[in-house]
């Protein structure tokens, strides 16, 4: 919804003229069969009769009976709100009265139509008129009846409400402070709310009052004398680092590591080495006894140890040499059974040549070319030569299976 559209009167042009034009304020009383619905006066009455109550959730701060002149203070109410306008508008049907902005964005976002004569209408429109006169009038403040004085134009009061009205209620300026009060009451109040902000002068932390004395034990930039009694006072954050060189620090015994236990302060150091030396060269011995305890039972485990990697080197330099052997009868056994398969090949082509040859002489036989008892010695001769390399073969293999097993 556009509500930038200004309807600025001409020059020469009054509100008097400009609202009887319009008829906003008719009079009532030739309008005996006029419903509250249809009447203007239903929205805007006279300072004198009892004003409709509003139920209309947006109101206006400026209330009528703030404004010092009263007569004719109607003509700036609201037809919803029943409140002194605030931005005036029109409806876009020009139908009375005039309207708050905000309340007619309201009426016209659930149902756009003109709140008195229920048509749809246009955009509302600015009455700039309006706004300069009721900028104009005077009033008083909101808390008159508790003796605020001031009165000015209406244009000042929310600027007075907001930042110089003695009397209107206001939160403590301070952060974390819940306490609400009048405005003349902050002083006196700020001088003992505890959340006044306070900045440390040593290390220029910010926090409420009410923490000082807490900070104050906490600051790393405070200066305390030192918590081991040297009498020097030092920042708290710089302890840890004078603690490392501090005469009156609790010390132990540069000898604990040989089993002494004594602890003193660092200034005593030397007067108690002085005092102890014949119980640390005892503690020395000792130690020293244990070291060499220590030191034969390492040697004695050092030789069980390398007896121990002698006896795997043997092992593995034999597993070395066994694998080797494997390996080498691994590739005989492949090259023989390479050599078996070749033999298998040729026994089976000879053997097909024969059946061949065979077949070959029965055909011959059958058509007479052959005589028979050539055919005979042809057929032993020819076995015969057969079965003695068969012979020959199977006793080369039987002689290489031997030699493997050896």
């Amino acid at each position: 919804m556009s509500s930038n559209q200004i309807d600025s009167a001409p020059k020469g042009y009054s509100l008097n003229s400009f609202t009887e034009s319009h008829n906003f304020f008719p009079q009532s009383d030739n309008q005996e069969d006029s419903t509250p619905s249809e009447s203007p006066s239903t929205f805007i009455s006279t300072t004198s009769e009892k004003k409709p109550q509003s139920h209309f959730p947006i109101k206006s701060i400026y209330q009528p009976e703030l404004f010092l002149e009263q007569e004719g203070i109607d003509q700036y109410l609201c037809g919803l709100c029943f409140q002194i306008c605030d931005e005036p508008v029109i409806t876009g049907c020009g139908c009375p009265p005039i309207y708050c902005k905000k309340c007619l964005e309201l009426h016209y976002s659930k149902n756009h139509v003109c709140p008195k004569c229920k048509k749809e209408t246009g955009e509302p429109t600015r009455v700039d008129i309006i706004v300069n006169a009721i900028k104009n009038k005077l009033m008083k403040c909101i808390n008159y009846n508790i003796q605020c004085t001031w009165e000015g134009k209406c244009k000042d009061y929310l600027n007075h409400i907001q930042y110089e009205c003695p009397k209107e209620v206001v939160n403590c300026p301070n952060k974390g402070c819940i306490i609400k009060l009048r405005r003349e009451e902050v002083p006196e109040h700020l001088k003992k709310c505890e959340f006044v902000e306070y900045i440390c002068d040593k290390c220029s932390t910010r926090m409420p009052i009410r923490e000082k004395m807490l900070h104050k034990n906490i600051c790393l930039k405070e200066i305390i004398p030192c918590p081991q009694g040297c009498k020097l006072e030092i920042e708290r954050g710089d302890f840890n680092l004078h603690r490392q060189h501090c005469q009156c620090s609790i010390i132990e015994c540069p000898y604990t590591n040989l089993g002494c236990t004594d602890k003193f302060k660092r200034k005593q150091e030397k007067e108690k080495l002085k005092e102890d030396l014949n119980k640390h060269l005892l503690l020395s011995a000792e130690k020293i006894l244990n070291l060499e305890k220590i030191s034969q039972e390492y040697f004695s485990r050092i030789k069980i140890l390398e007896s121990e990697v002698q006896s795997l080197k043997e092992s593995k330099k034999k597993n070395e040499e066994e694998l080797k052997t494997l390996s080498h009868l691994k590739n005989k056994v492949i090259n023989l059974e390479s050599e078996i398969k070749e033999l298998k090949k040729y026994k089976e082509e000879q053997i097909n040549k024969e059946q061949k040859h065979k077949l070959d002489m029965e055909n011959d036989e059958g058509n007479g070319k052959i005589k028979l008892s050539h055919l005979n010695n042809f057929e032993i001769s020819f076995l015969s030569k057969e079965k003695n390399k068969d012979l020959e073969i199977e006793n080369g293999v039987k002689n290489k299976k031997e030699k493997k097993r050896r």
